[in-house]
């Protein structure tokens, strides 16, 4: 849409410029250099990927880091007497053994951590058999090994939390891009409504609604969609917006319960939760959407039940 309307402005730039000299043709090509930077970032599916890549590599890993802990487990109990196995495992890392669970990746690191410190101030005592007094019990090439897994899960882990990162900053950046260029399509739409209001053929091309039919979204004709909204939950109701696409469509409160509010907002996914920002709606109120009012664009539309009965809703234009 924005492609378009700024088409349209290159297209009449004579009736601008006799208004604003700064619209020339290097002006929209400026625009039009805009659209193509924000189209080029990555999406949140392209970072979710290598986020998602990173999270399976990382189970992976902590399962070799659980199997390297148990080998040493093993030389411990060949190596030292009965009676010092609790104290000698618990130094080696046991407890964040027990502790790190399904994606407990900080007791994975510490697990290793402590592995390897045990390793490297008991190597000696580590290497011999205590019952035959043999040096046949821990190989000498373990505790290479032991820092290699280490190492390598702390940097996958490191990655991990860079692309976990990545994806909350970049959905944050692509947003604030996508709302900038909208709001310099709006200022210059608004300026165009003026110059030609002369000319009708020339002032619908820069009318929102006309924009928005053109390019097949929906401004208040895709009909009634009805929602429940269960204690809690969070619904999801549209996902992949662009800016403008949500202005002159509506939203109303069907809940039977008086009290039941609603929290309307956009979001970086469709599982987030309200943030405060957006606005509420209460039972039997209606309200057509004004994305200014909405704070930052963010590509999913959500609604969140914060109460524990269950509310439902209805939304026209999707």
């Amino acid at each position: 849409m924005c492609r378009l309307a700024w088409t349209n402005c290159g297209n009449n730039l004579a009736g601008f410029a006799a208004r604003k000299a700064f619209y020339i043709a290097a002006y929209v090509a400026s625009r039009m250099a805009e659209i193509d930077a924000a189209e080029q970032m990555p999406d949140e599916q392209a970072r979710d990927e290598v986020h998602e890549t990173l999270r399976i590599q990382l189970k992976e890993k902590a399962a070799t880091c659980r199997e390297y802990w148990n080998y040493l487990e093993r030389y411990i109990v060949s190596a030292f007497p009965k009676s010092e196995w609790k104290p000698k495992t618990e130094a080696a890392g046991k407890e964040a053994y027990d502790e790190a669970g399904e994606e407990n990746w900080d007791k994975i690191s510490l697990m290793m951590s402590n592995a390897y410190e045990f390793i490297t101030n008991n190597s000696g005592v580590l290497a011999i058999n205590l019952e035959t007094g043999t040096a046949d019990n821990m190989p000498a090439g373990f505790p290479a090994e032991v820092e290699g897994v280490k190492n390598d899960f702390n940097t996958t882990h490191s990655d991990f939390l860079q692309a976990e990162e990545g994806a909350q900053t970049g959905t944050q950046t692509k947003g604030e891009a996508n709302e900038i260029i909208y709001d310099k399509m709006r200022l210059m739409l608004d300026d165009g409504v003026v110059y030609f209001k002369n000319n009708a053929a020339v002032k619908k091309q820069f009318v929102l609604v006309n924009l928005l039919e053109l390019i097949g979204t929906p401004t208040g004709g895709g009909g009634v969609k009805e929602f429940t909204n269960g204690g809690g939950q969070i619904v999801n109701v549209a996902e992949n917006l662009e800016p403008g696409s949500l202005n002159g469509k509506k939203i109303k409160n069907t809940s039977t319960l008086a009290t039941l509010t609603l929290f309307v907002y956009l979001a970086s996914s469709s599982g987030q939760g309200w943030t405060g920002v957006g606005f509420t709606i209460n039972p039997g109120q209606e309200i057509t959407f004004d994305e200014s009012q909405m704070g930052m664009f963010q590509p999913f539309l959500n609604v969140q039940n914060q109460s524990g009965s269950e509310g439902s809703f209805e939304v026209t234009g999707f």
